[in-house]
Formats: structure tokens, C-alpha cells, sequence
């Protein structure tokens, strides 16, 4: 059974293909020049943030369709020269927030005292046993 939310998903995924397509055959056939067209692509990325946000079950799907929304929107800024930073100046901000996300999880788990096995050992050994 497919529910609203995937149905609005593959809905935009489907248009967006189409519409791709369309454009690209337009252009084999010299019917169409796509090349001003296609200054428009960071709005396919923003629409699959939208699709995400619609379909969203969890906090993941909801900060995944803001995302792509705030990608695809800084792309088509950028394409219009209305912000002058390239997001993929950014990237090294994802190995800032991955290590933030190590260091949270390592943390909740030396919160738990079922995880987290402590001694002290001085001229000695310890012998620990489940």
C-alpha cells in the first residue's frame, strides 16, 4: 500500500524527469536552446528538499529536505550572482559536523552506566567478566 507521502515523492521525482527530459530531447531536435534553462537546475534540488519535508516520518527526513532546500537555494543565489560564496567552499564543514555527531554519540554512551566500565589499576591487573 503506498501511502500520501510517497506517492507526493515519486509525484515530484516523476515530474522532474520528465520535465529533464522533455528539455534535453527539445535540445537534440534543435527545437529548443537549453542552455538558459539550465541555469535553473539548484530548483530541482530545492524541490526534492520540498518532496522530503512532504514525506518526512522523522527529524532525519525533515533536516534532510532542509538541506537539499538550503543547497539547491544558495546554488540558484549564486547563479544569479546574489551571494558570492560557493557552498562547496563549505565542505569542510561536513568533517566539523561529523566529528561533532562522534562526539555526541561517545557521549550519550559514557552517559549510560551499563556501557561504560571503569578502574584503576596500580602494580596490578584486573580481571573483568560479564
Amino acid at each position: 500500500m503506498t501511502s500520501h507521502t510517497d506517492t507526493a515523492g515519486r509525484l515530484v521525482t516523476g515530474l522532474l524527469l520528465v520535465g529533464l527530459g522533455g528539455l534535453f530531447l527539445a535540445h537534440n531536435l534543435d527545437v529548443l536552446d537549453v542552455r538558459p534553462y539550465l541555469r535553473y537546475w539548484p530548483a530541482g534540488l530545492i524541490a526534492i528538499g520540498v518532496a522530503s519535508l512532504v514525506q518526512a516520518c522523522g527529524a532525519s527526513g525533515r533536516i534532510a529536505g532542509v538541506i537539499w532546500i538550503a543547497v539547491g537555494s544558495w546554488l540558484l543565489l549564486e547563479d544569479f550572482d546574489l551571494v558570492h560564496m560557493s557552498p562547496w567552499d563549505l565542505w569542510p564543514l561536513l568533517l566539523v559536523l561529523g566529528g561533532v555527531e562522534q562526539k555526541t554519540r561517545l557521549t550519550a554512551g559514557e552517559r549510560s552506566p551499563r556501557l561504560v566500565v571503569r578502574g584503576l589499576v596500580i602494580m596490578g591487573g584486573v580481571e573483568i567478566k560479564n
